[in-house]
């Protein structure tokens, strides 16, 4: 359950290995000031494999966890993986270049994602669909998705991905509602666009509401847990958040977050 803390101030809790350390912030009522906030302690999150839990004073109990999914739920970035697939070299350098991007800078997220997905242009869906198994599921996730459903938590992914990945994702760890972005598909290949509703970081953010709304509960009682800059809105609405580095080569396990839960 969430520790009692003083009311003018949130707590970072910073979760190694075999020890937790602790500091208190002054709280930011002011929503660009808790962005700044959460982001300057994403970055120092991201030199290791640690992972931050924000926690607000109004937080109370888990009834919603919401995830994020690459270098989250999978150890890895599947943009990354599917430029290997890129015959031209300078493309798929450029895709690896603005995937690195995405992850370790605050940056225009759409122009970088739509500029990423343009150059998979003419990808063939069944080879893509194909490396879905060879996604590394992270460390302890299974662990942690059973005990939220054994706890009657509910589950949502909210991904910019692509959909077909993502629900890919979300089935094979029994994760009951998934939200992502769909690509365009002519031919059975990728037309390099993109398809209806690109999940941004308010896009994200305003299907967190919707959810909580549709569910009755209230931003004290939801928990993100994400990897990303891409992530900060919905950490800003929620009141707990996990901040992890699924791509640090050794990365904590998600059962870490059994543990300050219970």
């Amino acid at each position: 359950m969430a520790k009692t803390i003083p009311e003018k101030t949130v707590s970072f809790e910073f979760i190694f290995d075999r020890r937790n350390e602790s500091i208190t912030l002054p709280r930011q009522k002011n929503k660009s000031l808790l962005r700044s906030q959460l982001r300057n302690i994403l970055t120092i999150g991201h030199l290791s494999n640690q992972i931050v839990r924000y926690t607000d004073p109004d937080f109370t109990k888990p009834r919603l966890v919401v995830f994020d999914l690459d270098s989250t739920l999978v150890s890895g970035e599947f943009m990354g993986v599917m430029s290997d697939l890129v015959e031209d070299e300078e493309k798929r350098d450029e895709i690896l270049r603005l995937t690195e991007e995405a992850i370790t800078k605050d940056i225009d997220w759409k122009t970088n994602y739509r500029a990423r997905v343009a150059m998979l242009k003419g990808m063939p869906t069944e080879l893509m669909i194909s490396y879905f198994p060879f996604m590394r599921i992270s460390r302890g996730a299974k662990e942690l998705i059973k005990w939220l459903h054994a706890n009657e938590i509910k589950c949502a992914i909210i991904t910019g991905a692509w959909s077909v990945y993502a629900q890919y994702i979300a089935d094979y760890l029994g994760i009951e509602e998934c939200h992502a972005t769909d690509w365009s598909v002519k031919n059975g290949r990728l037309t390099g666009r993109i398809s209806g509703r690109l999940l941004h970081p308010l896009a994200k953010q305003r299907i967190l509401k919707e959810i909580a709304q549709r569910e009755g509960i209230e931003p004290s009682e939801i928990v993100v847990v994400a990897d990303g800059y891409n992530d900060l809105e919905m950490m800003c609405y929620a009141k707990c958040s996990f901040m992890v580095n699924a791509l640090h080569p050794k990365a904590l396990s998600l059962t870490k977050i059994i543990k300050v839960l219970q």
